[in-house]
């Protein structure tokens, strides 16, 4: 109910929200973009004092990426046009790559109302992993299993797929979840999640405008 009432507060959002599951696919590519965005942003904005320390180092490497960035766009590409095309369609790409995989691994999941409870069952209740594959774990670098990913934040991706028994096993031996699907199933879920989502904002809506 918190979310939903802050849908009012975002121009145009309380006509969005109902159609929600239909325009989801197709507006994933513009999830790098918009992250890249938020960065410029974040830099520019004070924040804790532990932040301010090192924010001079976060602002020195953005510029130092971009830079490059632009010597590559503009020195190597034919034209202005091609260099524009050229980072549209990088950015279009890998934001539909991280969005499929990142909100695939989350938002399919059926959050119970009181998450209060230990970090490990926490990770698996809110989390799901994409079945593995030789193409699915090339195609995320190894985030499809998010369980492991976040039982283990700091484990080099491509060992994941090596603790996977052990958690599978952890989780069976303790009558704990594991919740793990193919890609279209884990699709299938966050479209399900978006449309329930959609028709209980519809059942409010009157009464938050």
């Amino acid at each position: 109910m918190n979310d939903f009432a802050r849908v009012k507060t975002v121009p145009g959002a309380s006509s969005l929200v109902p159609y929600q599951q239909y325009y989801f696919v197709p507006w994933t590519v513009t999830l790098k973009l918009i992250w890249c965005i938020q960065s410029l942003f974040f830099v520019k904005n004070k924040h804790t004092t532990a932040w301010n320390n090192v924010a001079h180092y976060e602002k020195m490497c953005l510029t130092i990426h971009y830079t490059f960035l632009a010597i590559f766009c503009f020195l190597y590409l034919p034209s202005f046009g091609a260099a524009l095309a050229f980072l549209i369609i990088a950015e279009f790409i890998g934001g539909a790559g991280i969005a499929n995989i990142v909100f695939m691994n989350h938002y399919g999941c059926q959050h119970p109302k009181e998450l209060k409870t230990n970090f490990v069952t926490l990770q698996l209740l809110t989390t799901m992993n994409i079945d593995p594959s030789l193409w699915m774990n090339w195609f995320s670098g190894g985030l499809n299993l998010q369980i492991e990913h976040h039982l283990f934040p700091t484990m080099p991706r491509h060992n994941l797929i090596k603790v996977r028994p052990l958690v599978q096993k952890f989780c069976k031996d303790n009558g704990l979840v594991y919740q793990s699907k193919p890609f279209v199933s884990c699709m299938q879920a966050i479209l399900g999640t978006l449309s329930s989502m959609s028709k209980e904002y519809l059942k409010v809506r009157s009464n938050l405008l």
